[in-house]
């Protein structure tokens, strides 16, 4: 069953249960957004059957990745949500508690881009 995340910040979100099965995973940002692939959701893609759509959280700002994401994501009928962290996280949290089928991709609000 998948997690609520209860807090974020300083490289790491909070997780009841850090796993992928939780269907959130938190990264340090070791990429920049522009440069992010559909091999960088490789797990998600696996489990497309059971996941509507990511929220992309990209740090303290929304930074859009190339349009060509989004593409690959409407080709596999998964919808790819874009917004700053903060706001990923909260909607994360709504969507699960209703329970919609979502996944969570964060970049830490403390990323130095």
């Amino acid at each position: 069953m998948p997690m609520a995340i209860t807090g974020f910040g300083s490289a790491a979100c909070r997780i009841k249960v850090p796993c992928w099965h939780c269907r959130a995973a938190c990264t340090a940002a070791a990429k920049e957004i522009a440069s992010l692939s559909l091999d960088d959701f490789s797990q998600v893609i696996e489990e497309r059957d059971r996941i509507g759509f990511v929220i992309l959280g990209t740090g303290k700002t929304q930074v859009w990745p190339e349009p060509s994401l989004r593409q690959l994501f409407d080709e596999r009928r998964i919808g790819l949500e874009v917004m700053d962290t903060g706001a990923a996280v909260r909607t994360y949290n709504v969507l699960l508690a209703e329970k919609r089928p979502v996944a969570a991709a964060l970049v830490s609000v403390d990323d130095p881009r």
